[in-house]
């Protein structure tokens, strides 16, 4: 009987999978890294053997992930450029990690209720879409596919005492390492783990999880580096120490609140401006933060289970909110795909109780019970079906970041290059002055409005165009370059 339910819980998230996703299998690529991963890759193209150890010893994007790579080399070698059969790999991955949820929860709860539940809201949480929908996404597809596969090794490991579980689960982890360096908190998963399943702290627990931590520390190093040979990095001393303390603090709340309140999201979230950073709510971030942290805390007196949920969601989101600053924007919805697994499961669990109290409550309560769940994730099922379209295209991407975020220069830089490559020149310089307009030094808008005049050939504006970069900032190559060309 029990393994019917398992095979109908497994069928259900298939299904709900599928029907959600399936209409971005008509989506196109977009201009957001897309280029860079795969539409403008020529290395994807190289089938040699000399071509493939390029793509595996490579940085992209300010990022060192070679399954990754080598998964979109593999996929090139079928659907060449044809968006189709990328998004078709992205929903079954993505179906793969559904699964995986539900059988890491039911190891960690025993019990039915709750990994259906977890499950169900990781198959669904409009959140996720970014993953699912977006190609370039893939790459937290398949790192958390080895980070779930490593965990549920790990349990079985601790159950049966077979190595074979242990160096499964370390060859899981390496693979996950190798596609995403958010990988990286396994080993402190790890220890949580043990926590959970009330294993007393001694030297074999901390040997056994070594090999686990030197892997970690050698890709945080890699990370870094590839982050930093990418410039992604933001100078440290931008931030004072409690400001730093603040922005951490605040981009783990603003993850926790698109998880319970999953509306008004966005592809990129800014970083906040400077009126905001000496706001109340940014400044009362460590705070509220450090009441979190207390509440996880006592509630170790009644259960251990509140305290896995929620160490659990901000272990996995240590390496993105802003501990080492980078980037342009605050938190993404990305980032929410593996840590939510955490917040999940507690839902399960709450669920779970309710059920078992309402046993001997009237038949009613429990169908109101029944009919509230499903509500939810009939609701939740909407959203993330009209989040797939935000993903169509480029122009309807930046057009949602636009609606988010009217003053994100960004964003209209990003739609002008979307309406450039679209021929549409006009539309793309009402863009690129858009965010010259916001942000007055945007050297890259500049840039592409001058290509924007070239390809109109009016070469005079094009000229006075990279005049205005080189006296914003005189080194800057491109400019330099073109104006020569068109000097000659």
């Amino acid at each position: 009987m029990k393994n019917k339910k398992i095979i109908i819980a497994l069928l259900s998230l298939l299904i709900v999978s599928v029907i959600i996703f399936s209409q971005s299998l008509q989506n196109k690529f977009t201009n957001w890294d897309d280029p860079e991963y795969v539409t403008r890759n020529s290395d994807l193209e190289d089938g040699s053997v000399k071509g493939l150890w390029r793509i595996a010893t490579s940085f992209y994007n300010a990022n060192y992930h070679p399954i990754t790579m080598l998964s979109y080399w593999l996929q090139y070698r079928f659907f060449t450029l044809n968006p189709t059969g990328y998004h078709a790999i992205s929903i079954i991955l993505h179906i793969i990690n559904c699964l995986l949820a539900f059988w890491f929860i039911l190891l960690i709860s025993n019990s039915l209720i709750a990994a259906w539940v977890a499950a169900i809201l990781f198959a669904i949480h409009p959140a996720h879409v970014e993953s699912v929908a977006w190609i370039s996404g893939q790459k937290g597809l398949i790192y958390s596919l080895f980070f779930l596969l490593a965990l549920i090794c790990y349990i079985y490991y601790l159950k049966n005492n077979r190595k074979v579980f242990y160096y499964s689960g370390l060859i899981s982890f390496f693979f996950s390492l190798l596609s995403k360096v958010m990988a990286i908190t396994l080993p402190v998963i790890l220890f949580l783990i043990d926590f959970h399943f009330k294993r007393r702290p001694n030297k074999k627990i901390f040997f056994e999880k070594l090999p686990f931590i030197q892997l970690a520390l050698i890709g945080a190093i890699i990370g870094f580096l590839a982050q930093h040979d990418g410039g992604a990095i933001i100078s440290s001393s931008l931030f004072t120490f409690w400001r730093r303390i603040s922005l951490v603090s605040y981009a783990l709340l603003f993850q926790l609140k698109k998880i319970f309140w999953p509306f008004h999201l966005s592809s990129q979230y800014p970083f906040p401006k400077a009126a905001e950073l000496q706001s109340p709510l940014f400044n009362l971030s460590p705070p509220l933060v450090l009441i979190l942290v207390i509440f996880l805390i006592v509630s170790l007196r009644y259960t251990r289970k509140i305290f896995f949920a929620g160490f659990f969601f901000l272990i996995c989101l240590l390496p993105v909110i802003k501990i080492i600053p980078f980037g342009n924007f605050i938190a993404a919805d990305r980032y929410s795909y593996m840590s939510g697994l955490g917040l999940f499961y507690l839902v399960g669990e709450c669920c779970r109780w309710v059920n078992f109290r309402l046993q001997r409550q009237r038949h009613f309560r429990r169908f109101l019970f029944n009919l509230s769940i499903g509500i939810g994730i009939i609701f939740l099922s909407v959203l993330s079906w009209q989040r797939c379209s935000v993903w169509k295209d480029s122009f309807s991407l930046w057009g949602d970041v636009i609606r988010q975020y009217p003053e994100y220069p960004i964003a209209y830089n990003n739609r002008g290059c979307a309406y450039l490559d679209a021929g549409a020149y006009e539309q793309a310089i009402t863009d690129f002055n858009q965010a010259i307009m916001i942000t007055p030094k945007y050297i890259t808008a500049y840039l592409n409005r001058a290509r924007a005049f070239v390809l109109k050939g009016e070469f005079t504006k094009a000229r006075a165009e990279y005049e205005r970069v080189l006296g914003i900032d005189p080194d800057n190559l491109p400019a330099q370059v073109n104006l020569m060309r068109m000097l000659r």
